[in-house]
């Protein structure tokens, strides 16, 4: 009996040559898991990623749709990213409109903070309140943890339009919650299959970001790798990723050297386990 699984239906891949090769796929509503081996299998894991990779690659379309597919567990991470991303713009009436979002949504949702945060109509908002938008993220990482996964994809999804100055804004506001992501998928979480989902999709965004960055490269291997590279629990996801990025077809010499600026970062604060991971696989 063959059991054939189609490409589209591929959830996640996993393996290495001792403990052979898992592949996690959709059937239906629920999720199911075939085991194999054979004498290559970090070489059939990776003919499987790549394979899956270009299909998405010639999906844009369906690709698109399901990126930007809307739930209502967004919708905390989501307003959070917009309130924060508009309390530093010029205008003074987005800015009061924004600090009144936030007041609102921690209001709403019952978020623990620890700043006091209250509504008023004639709030005065400094256009310069980074420090005042980074506390209260840090703040918020801290107390509302569960948020991690979906305000990384949501600020994530955010920065595709932003101007570079209001990417280095969001960069300094998401550093906190990317601590909690280090270490999110070892917690008491009870549907890991879905986390590990949206791990590598965030993943996924931030080297996309990363090669697409420009003159704000520097900083996005500091504010982002730098500190994924201090929470090991979470490199064999990273390791995975950036090796898939090296093997798809749109990795030219700009990608190549991004991921490269990218390994040697993680590398510089976890050199020894860094480079073990690498080996075996």
């Amino acid at each position: 009996i063959n059991d054939i699984i189609h490409v589209s239906s591929l959830v996640d891949v996993h393996g290495n040559q001792q403990n052979g090769v898992t592949i996690r796929y959709q059937m239906g509503d629920s999720q199911r898991s075939i085991e194999m081996t054979c004498d290559s299998n970090d070489q059939l894991t990776q003919q499987i990623i790549a394979f899956r990779d270009r299909y998405k690659l010639s999906q844009p379309q369906a690709a698109l749709a399901r990126s930007k597919a809307f739930r209502p567990s967004d919708v905390p991470g989501t307003l959070l990213n917009m309130a924060l991303m508009n309390l530093t713009v010029s205008n003074h009436a987005l800015r009061a409109a924004a600090y009144n979002l936030l007041v609102a949504l921690c209001n709403t949702f019952s978020f623990k903070i620890g700043s006091l945060l209250l509504e008023a109509s004639e709030a005065a908002i400094p256009k310069n309140s980074k420090s005042f938008t980074v506390r209260v993220s840090s703040e918020l990482a801290q107390m509302e943890p569960t948020m991690t996964l979906e305000f990384l994809q949501q600020s994530l999804d955010g920065m595709s339009n932003a101007d570079k100055v209001s990417q280095v804004l969001v960069l300094d506001y998401i550093k906190p919650w990317l601590w909690n992501f280090g270490s999110f998928y070892l917690g008491d979480n009870q549907d890991d299959d879905k986390n590990s989902e949206k791990i590598n999709e965030i993943l996924e965004k931030l080297i996309s970001y990363s090669v697409n960055a420009g003159v704000i490269r520097p900083a996005v291997l500091s504010k982002v790798w730098k500190v994924l590279g201090k929470c090991p629990r979470i490199l064999d996801y990273v390791i995975d990723q950036l090796l898939v990025a090296y093997n798809l077809p749109t990795c030219d010499n700009n990608s190549s050297d991004t991921l490269d600026d990218i390994i040697a970062v993680v590398a510089s604060v976890n050199a020894n386990l860094v480079t073990g991971k690498i080996i075996t696989k």
